[in-house]
């Protein structure tokens, strides 16, 4: 058995498995399974291979279990509270390491209660997104929030992004007050509402109300069927005054 307290733990990043920095807590446990309580406090998170930059939190807290089962290493995360710049949420669920190694499998689910629309750029998995659809993410979302916002993963992380309906993907953000620059040269669109949905490796952007120089936005669509080939399709019914109007089309390309 064992009954340890820690401080300072920090591990590095070795191939896909993450690393983190200066943590402290307790492990609990015995042959059949262990515990490890993580108190509120600061950390860095990194995954290198998953996402550009790391999560720098300031705070992070929560219970973790391990436990062997026919082989395979479970872990079990049962209400993981995290909160960075401009972000903050919970996460819960499992992750199973297979004894013969490979991929983990993961079934995870996480919340975010608030979040600032330009944090959400932390969270591109550069794995599956070409880069011009970064870099069009990247400028695109100027500001807004992020009201409220809820991932689903389930499957092997070998047929990530499960473009063959091998695992499950998926995403669902609130958003209010978006400033989007859509296009080179087209003047950026503001006051947004929308709700952004991903599934596996596409997007779908339906918003209601917002303008552009004037030009008031009843209804519109955006989809991104397929993050790697990153082709945008935008479909917008907008009305305004003839001088607006004007003003949209000399004001555009």
């Amino acid at each position: 058995s064992v009954d340890a307290a820690f401080d300072g733990l920090a591990i590095d990043p070795i191939g896909k498995l993450p690393g983190v920095n200066s943590l402290h807590g307790q492990l609990r446990g015995d042959a059949e399974a262990l515990s490890l309580e993580l108190p509120a406090q600061a950390a860095t998170l990194q995954f290198p291979h998953a996402f550009r930059q790391p999560f720098v939190l300031s705070k992070l807290a929560g219970v973790l279990a391990f436990w062997p089962q026919d082989g395979d290493w479970h872990i079990g995360v049962d209400t993981l509270d995290f909160a960075g710049a401009g972000y903050a949420g919970q996460a819960r669920g499992e992750v199973v390491l297979p004894a013969q190694g490979g991929h983990p499998f993961v079934d995870m689910y996480a919340s975010l209660d608030h979040a600032d629309v330009v944090a959400a750029k932390l969270f591109w998995p550069i794995g599956s997104m070409s880069p011009a659809t970064i870099a069009w993410l990247d400028r695109g979302l100027v500001a807004g929030q992020l009201d409220q916002a809820q991932v689903l993963v389930r499957g092997d992380l070998g047929d990530w992004p499960f473009r063959h309906n091998e695992g499950r993907f998926e995403a669902r953000a609130a958003i209010s007050g978006l400033t989007l620059d859509y296009g080179k040269d087209w003047p950026q669109a503001t006051g947004i509402d929308a709700v952004a949905s991903f599934v596996d490796n596409g997007m779908l952007v339906e918003a209601s109300g917002g303008q552009s120089l004037g030009v008031n936005v009843d209804k519109a669509v955006a989809l991104i069927p397929d993050f790697h080939d990153s082709l945008l399709d935008i479909n917008v019914q907008g009305a305004g005054s003839g001088a607006s109007l004007l003003e949209f089309a000399r004001n555009s390309p």
